[in-house]
């Protein structure tokens, strides 16, 4: 098996069975909110630690269109969130489910397991890398018209590669070709209101975000016009202005940062 290094990744074919990706790094010490605590006994065996997948859909705070229109819309916690060094992730072998078990065994809790995929148009010079961004549509409930990089949900049963090969393809008609590194991953908090036996009930929800160096197709890009209104190949310097959540402005910094890197 033919292995490429970039700065302490080792990523192999993307067709090769024995694909494995590992990150090596000294000295983690990751700074995540706990788990909101809920305090509704009617909720409890529901929105526990076990992360019961039976309310996934209703209570998922970027793909859920069933909550009541009439209910205040749904936020981010600003306050909630932060960027960490990633752990090592199984791309071809960790689902969803497995992910959250093993942070749960190290004591980090999550509702949610997002991924992002960072997408480069090369240039002659580091400084002229482009990174594709997507625009949100306005009709969104979270950040509208704000860009971003694809990504969304992994979904139960579904491996992290899966997700991001699903993901890629659903919001930009591009096919990943392979995994070129792990950068670093993001935290945040989600609150919303949903109805429970007609009562108004407040729901917090944690999620992670895992974000991804891809080599994808050279395909014309084909929006999900109900997702994204807009993309864009944005450089360092045009990302600085473009309207896009502090959060989403790191990783997209990041990303380019490894870009720089690594690729010219």
């Amino acid at each position: 098996m033919s292995v490429i290094p970039f700065q302490g990744v080792a990523i192999g074919s993307w067709q090769d069975p024995e694909i494995s990706l590992w990150r090596h790094f000294a000295g983690r010490k990751s700074l995540i909110p706990n788990l909101h605590t809920f305090t509704n006994d009617t909720l409890d065996d529901t929105l526990d630690d076990t992360l019961d997948d039976t309310l996934d859909d209703t209570l998922d705070d970027t793909f859920d269109d069933t909550l009541d229109d009439t209910l205040p819309k749904p936020k981010m916690s600003a306050a909630n969130t932060t960027t960490t060094t990633s752990a090592c992730v199984d791309v071809k072998s960790q689902t969803r489910s497995h992910w959250l078990q093993l942070r749960a065994s190290a004591g980090l809790q999550f509702d949610k397991l997002v991924i992002g995929a960072a997408i480069f148009n090369k240039a002659s010079t580091p400084s002229d890398t482009r990174l594709l961004v997507v625009r949100r549509a306005a009709n969104e409930d979270y950040y509208p018209n704000c860009f971003e990089m694809p990504g969304g949900k992994v979904d139960d049963g579904e491996t992290i590669a899966e997700a991001l090969e699903r993901e890629l393809f659903e919001e930009t008609g591009l096919t990943m070709v392979r995994v070129l590194a792990q950068l670093p991953e993001i935290t945040y908090t989600t609150e919303r209101t949903i109805l429970n036996d007609g009562k108004e009930v407040h729901v917090s929800k944690t999620a992670c975000q895992l974000n991804f160096a891809i080599e994808a197709s050279s395909d014309p890009i084909t929006l999900n016009e109900k997702e994204h209104s807009e993309w864009k190949w944005a450089t360092v310097d045009e990302m600085k202005t473009m309207q896009m959540t502090e959060l989403m402005r790191q990783c997209t910094g990041n990303a380019l940062n490894w870009a720089q890197e690594n690729l010219n």
